[in-house]
């Protein structure tokens, strides 16, 4: 069967990395070696939240 993958979901199948560059936000696909997607933010800045990668205190 052509297209078919062992991979249960797309979400299993899907290998994408994602990150800020100097241009803007890349999405990178690890599986076939491509660049997927590259947003320019035209130089704008913007709001960005990384709360969630900071480590917890402990109490």
């Amino acid at each position: 069967m052509t297209g078919s993958t062992d991979a249960k979901s797309l979400q299993d199948y899907s290998k994408i990395d994602a990150g800020f560059t100097e241009r803007g936000l890349q999405l990178w696909c690890q599986r076939h070696q491509v660049n997927i997607c590259h947003i320019d933010f035209e130089e704008k800045k913007l709001d960005i939240d990384f709360r969630c990668l900071e480590k917890k205190s402990s109490p």
